[in-house]
């Protein structure tokens, strides 16, 4: 059987008790968990949540790294690996305000498709 706690209604901003919400800290517990399971789980990182996590476009990081909009995207997509200068790597981790650690886990994540190459 579930306890019933005292929770704040996320949708009505009152205080009421919530027989599915328990809180931790007067945070529902399906958020807290959720945003722990996002920081720790690593295999969830991504480029394109990088780049989303910090409010960047595709465009402001190819201006950045003097690169094209469509090399981003095919990281992003897994079509190519990044080959970036140590310099380039370190403005990549600056603009994403990342660790090494999670940099080198998102490109892990989308590492290039072995599709055979279709002529036209």
């Amino acid at each position: 059987m579930r306890a019933t706690v005292p929770a704040r209604c996320c949708s009505l901003g009152e205080q009421k008790t919530c027989k599915n919400s328990y809180t931790f800290n007067r945070i529902p517990l399906q958020v807290f968990v959720y945003k722990y399971n996002m920081r720790n789980d690593k295999s969830q990182l991504t480029p394109m949540k990088l780049r989303e996590r910090v409010g960047l476009t595709q465009r402001q990081v190819s201006v950045a790294l003097d690169k094209r909009q469509s090399t981003i995207s095919d990281w992003e997509r897994g079509i190519t690996s990044p080959r970036l200068t140590l310099k380039e790597v370190q403005e990549l981790l600056q603009l994403y305000n990342c660790t090494l650690d999670e940099l080198v886990n998102a490109f892990e994540m989308v590492k290039p498709s072995e599709h055979p190459q279709v002529a036209e």
